[in-house]
């Protein structure tokens, strides 16, 4: 009994991370229902319990699915943006990217979708939106690469673009000189996800995404060899930079775009860890190489939400 006990309480905990916080006391309550029912074991009386439970907690993981701001359709968002090479697309409600998710069955397919969803207003929106939560430095280059992608010139605002991400990103790195972005942000959401309750980082899907995303486009590929890129957007800093293969497709300088605006907007989330990473080159993997107090006060302080262990007093 103590087995399965165990067992269905890291169900429950599963459960509170995966579905929405206001189905999570239905559903949760539920699994503890069937735990409490090992303890009498009345076969007949329990096969009937049980159904009745699993029947309530299905009906909660419907309820679930069917509301596109829930944890569990955001971690299918996640997902599927994660195969599909995005961030999260700017201006869109759950709702509507849970409707264009269910439409796209391969990558090729949304990125059609979002060269319809991006029409020239949005994207004019979007680079209004981005323009001044930009560094003073990158608005110039930014103001040019907006009137080169009016001008259809995507192949040079392409490298435009990687300039602003790859220098965005260097705020977290203690050795400016460090090139690598590939997994840069992926220490930043370990410590958010091992430190904060789900319910107070929702964030941290998006911040995957945008993780996901710009670990696709900061690839590094060995120059002994041919470059080949599986993927419907063909954008590699790493190959552009070194003159061996451009992008001249717009949902490429969209996607990028797009980057860009979710970069600005998940910066919050980021600055907290101000000169705090280091790469570790024989595990090829960034990490925090500060003391874990200084950036937990940043965190209180520029995120305003609670460290896990003060919820817990």
């Amino acid at each position: 009994m103590e087995v399965i006990s165990k067992s269905v309480q890291e169900f429950v905990d599963n459960c509170r991370k995966l579905v929405s916080s206001q189905i999570i006391e239905s559903v949760s309550n539920t699994v503890l229902d069937i735990s409490n029912m090992f303890s009498s074991f009345n076969v007949t009386e329990y096969m009937t319990s049980f159904k009745n439970a699993f029947s309530a907690f299905f009906d909660a993981l419907e309820e679930a699915r069917n509301n596109p701001r829930s944890f569990f359709n955001f971690f299918d968002y996640q997902t599927k943006l994660n195969a599909f090479h995005w961030a999260w697309p700017y201006d869109i409600t759950p709702d509507e990217l849970k409707a264009l998710l269910e439409q796209a069955t391969n990558e090729q397919e949304f990125d059609k979708l979002m060269l319809s969803f991006f029409s020239k207003k949005r994207v004019n929106q979007m680079c209004k939106y981005t323009l001044p939560l930009l560094p003073r430095k990158h608005k110039t280059i930014y103001q040019q690469i907006i009137e080169a992608y009016n001008l259809r010139q995507y192949a040079l605002i392409n490298n435009a673009i990687f300039s602003i991400i790859d220098n965005l990103l260097s705020v977290v790195l203690k050795d400016k000189g460090k090139t690598t972005r590939k997994g840069i942000l992926q220490p930043i959401i370990e410590f958010y996800s091992e430190n904060y309750r789900l319910a107070d980082i929702g964030f941290i899907f998006e911040l995957q995404m945008l993780s996901n995303n710009i670990n696709l486009i900061f690839e590094n590929y060995a120059f002994s060899e041919r470059a080949n890129i599986d993927t419907h957007k063909k954008a590699r800093r790493h190959l552009s930079a070194h003159g061996l293969q451009f992008s001249n497709r717009r949902y490429d300088s969209i996607m990028l775009l797009n980057t860009i605006t979710a970069l600005v907007d998940n910066m919050i989330y980021i600055e907290p860890f101000n000169e705090c990473l280091s790469y570790n080159k024989k595990q090829k993997r960034f990490f925090i190489d500060t003391k874990r107090y200084v950036v937990v006060n940043r965190i209180r302080k520029k995120v305003c939400i609670e460290n896990k262990e003060r919820q817990n007093k």
